[in-house]
């Protein structure tokens, strides 16, 4: 089961201190105790990544215990052109966020962004096979944590395989390099 986790909400996600931790730890013991698997890519989540030390750590942490899956950062970023050109609105500023979902057909997206789900809810935006994800944003949305939003790149299936395949990083410097 694959997520991608807006940066905006990683803190509420992996941080108990915060005020909506609550709200977002269904999230995190998805990940740990689950089947969850964290979804990243893209020279702009990586980047925004590094300017947040603590959240980069805890990145590294779930990478070592198996619970990322990196997917290709230059069609990540190809992606992301292509929708910059398509919407460009001042507003838009998580074109990252919907390239990451569209290259890896990820189901699911955590965020506490209101203003991106018009973006990442306008079916307009996305190609092939890629459709609109299912959004994580509080309790209330706990059912989605559900084997009914399992992308196929996360499935164990020969379909799956071809998939993680071509369209995750074919080399894999370990996982302290894989954030840089």
């Amino acid at each position: 089961m694959c997520i991608v986790i807006d940066i905006n909400t990683l803190a509420s996600v992996f941080d108990s201190a915060t005020s909506d931790h609550r709200e977002f730890r269904p999230v995190l013991t998805w990940i740990n105790d689950g089947c969850g698997i964290i979804i990243y890519g893209g020279t702009t989540y990586k980047n925004e990544l590094k300017r947040s030390p603590k959240y980069l750590r805890v990145m590294v942490e779930q990478h070592r215990a198996g619970k990322t899956l990196q997917i290709d950062t230059s069609l990540v970023d190809k992606e992301e052109r292509r929708l910059i050109r398509l919407v460009n609105k001042v507003g838009f500023d998580d074109p990252h966020i919907i390239a990451m979902i569209i290259v890896s057909r990820c189901r699911l997206l955590c965020t506490k962004d209101r203003r991106s789900h018009q973006y990442v809810l306008d079916n307009a935006l996305y190609t092939g096979d890629s459709e609109c994800p299912a959004i994580y944003s509080g309790r209330r949305n706990i059912s989605l944590l559900s084997q009914k939003y399992v992308a196929d790149i996360c499935k164990k299936t020969e379909k799956g395989k071809k998939l993680r395949k071509a369209i995750t990083s074919q080399k894999i410097p370990g996982p302290d390099r894989d954030f840089r």
